[in-house]
């Protein structure tokens, strides 16, 4: 007992660094989207990776019945040296009335700190089932994320079971070959089982499989049917009960019907730097060395993260003169696993470069991807390089001839010298002798200050640096928007808008441009302690601007005031910070 008491402390130790490091979690989850008014469905709202006190659940009384709850439970794993620690409080609750219903958010501490859980949305039927619809006690759907989407967009599909009877395993027999898709499975589906409600009667589901699928071709793409075989089990009161009987499994086949998606070409021209990555994506970057000569190389690598087909994009271009030797990069896949149900890739491409001439010279690399969301083309930028290049020992074809032609400008040297009597000359102590003697001195100071400066700006980390002008370049767009709307411009006057706002809370929270989702805003701002009402002022914020740039809404009194309420919100959330 005490050697495995030892050995456990000692995981503990070794892996307690690694879960400090992770952040809290707090989200709800409910078994059921859909409810009966006669019968009830689970609530769970969980922590993870924190010790929370001060649990606060929502208001249930007015539309719900607390049947039991709440129940508590604590886990802790350790798996591959990582520690994860999870608390759970469970309800069951019945419905009170037909209807639709939000659950609101919970609340708890942890370290002093509050975080509050997603809310939830009940959709409370009146029930009863029609004969046609009783025998269908099982089947299988497939289910696409959307009936839309762009070539090389990802796209969701889901093998979904509808079940009302006890279903021991499954197995697929036949499926679609995915006929101008580019198909991944994907490893980590969501299976949790919930229940939900099909034609007034309800069935418990659970997703059997799911599949990342990236269109390669324009027009309505067709998924044929799968063939799957179900181990039903199948009750014998006769043997029930027995030891050595128990019930029999029946394979039965089941095939879901065929669905369709309708892929759009992308939109407008695309730009000379587009690389064909079509998704949300972000750009990050790392160099070698910024100081070399032209005998040396220059490493650059270029990670590209996020949702698009990865295998449709292309090394990017790097906007290098001419004196730059490039290599083919060295290219890399990873697969990240799942965020917000789809597939999270990564490419990397490692370039390898050879300066020919020396000199100063900026490398800013960009990737340029067309956004689903936008509908537009968009270009992602990270860091921007500069490479000193001074002149190496191996002579080049360009320092000869400079030799050539500085030898040929020589001219003869001169046989006869002429004397000039001394007249005044610069004397010790004259002022024109103190001003030429400090000059040196004085533009060296000036020159080292500048220098310290400009190293001072290089080493401070790019995050940090954006957090802290986040305000300011918010300030210059929405001064742009406000020129716009003076001028009766609405649709510069939203566009700039919704930059301001998006480009502010992506800079404030160090969320990358291509993770930006309703749901990553919501948890960064209420970690830094925004309010709910100020997170849902954001949203409709940024909704607005949305809708009117693709309705083409030109209202002065709508744009005075959607302005106003866009200062007064970064004005609340510069508090908080």
């Amino acid at each position: 007992m005490k050697r495995f008491g030892l050995l456990g402390w000692m995981l503990l130790f070794l892996s307690w660094g690694a879960w400090a490091q992770r952040s809290p979690v707090f989200e709800a989850f409910s078994d059921a989207e859909q409810v009966l008014l006669n019968g009830y469905f689970e609530v769970t709202y969980t922590l993870r990776n924190g010790e929370g006190k001060d649990f606060t659940p929502p208001n249930f009384d007015r539309d719900f019945i607390v049947l039991a709850g709440p129940s508590r439970s604590m886990s802790t794993t350790v798996i591959n040296g990582q520690m994860a620690s999870e608390m759970a409080f469970s309800y069951s609750l019945q419905p009170r009335r037909v209807g639709t219903f939000t659950l609101g958010a919970a609340s708890i501490k942890v370290n002093g700190r509050t975080y509050t859980s997603n809310r939830l949305r009940i959709e409370v039927l009146a029930g009863g089932v029609r004969q046609e619809d009783a025998k269908e006690e099982y089947f299988v759907r497939a289910i696409l994320s959307t009936e839309e989407a762009f070539i090389g967009q990802q796209i969701r599909l889901d093998y979904k079971l509808f079940t009302t009877r006890e279903i021991q395993n499954y197995n697929i027999v036949e499926e679609s070959d995915y006929v101008g898709f580019y198909a991944e499975d994907i490893k980590r589906p969501d299976s949790r089982i919930r229940r939900e409600i099909i034609k007034g009667r309800e069935y418990y589901t659970r997703v059997l499989r799911s599949i990342a699928l990236y269109p390669q071709q324009a027009g309505k793409l067709t998924i044929e049917p799968a063939i799957m075989q179900l181990g039903v089990v199948v009750e014998d009161p006769r043997r029930s009960g027995g030891i050595f009987f128990g019930n029999d499994v029946r394979r039965v086949p089941v095939r879901t019907d065929p669905v369709s998606v309708t892929v759009k070409p992308l939109a407008g021209t695309p730009p000379a730097s587009f690389q064909g990555g079509v998704g949300q994506f972000t750009l990050n970057s790392s160099i070698s060395r910024t100081e070399l000569s032209t005998d040396d190389a220059v490493s650059l690598t270029l990670v590209i993260t996020g949702d698009g087909d990865l295998k449709r994009i292309a090394p990017p271009k790097l906007n290098l003169p001419a004196s730059f030797e490039i290599y083919e990069p060295k290219v890399t896949e990873v697969d990240l696993g799942e965020a917000e149900s789809l597939r999270i890739g990564q490419k990397s491409f490692e370039y390898l470069i050879l300066p020919k001439e020396p000199g100063a010279f900026t490398l800013e690399p960009a990737f340029t991807c067309f956004s689903p969301d936008s509908n537009r083309f968009v270009t992602l930028r990270n860091n921007a390089y500069t490479l000193q290049v001074r002149p190496g020992t191996k002579s080049n074809a360009s320092d000869q001839n400079k030799q050539a032609d500085g030898l040929s400008n020589l001219r003869p040297l001169k046989t006869a010298a002429h004397l000039h009597r001394p007249g005044s000359s610069l004397q010790f102590g004259q002022p024109l002798f103190w001003v030429l003697a400090l000059l040196p001195i004085i533009a060296l100071g000036g020159i080292v200050t500048v220098r310290y400066r400009k190293l001072q700006q290089a080493n401070l980390d790019p995050q940090l640096r954006r957090k802290q002008e986040a305000r300011k370049v918010a300030l210059e767009r929405l001064t742009l928007a406000e020129r716009y709307r003076q001028e009766g411009q609405p649709r510069q006057f939203y566009d700039e808008l919704s930059k301001a706002m998006l480009h502010y809370v992506s800079d404030k929270l160090n969320i990358p441009r291509g993770q930006l989702s309703k749901i990553t805003v919501q948890d960064k701002l209420a970690e830094l302690g925004v309010t709910a009402e100020h997170q849902q002022r954001f949203l409709r914020i940024r909704q607005q601007c949305d809708m009117a740039l693709f309705a083409g809404q030109s209202g002065a009194n709508a744009m005075e005031e959607i302005y106003q309420d866009a200062l007064a919100l970064l004005a609340a959330i510069e508090e908080r910070a």
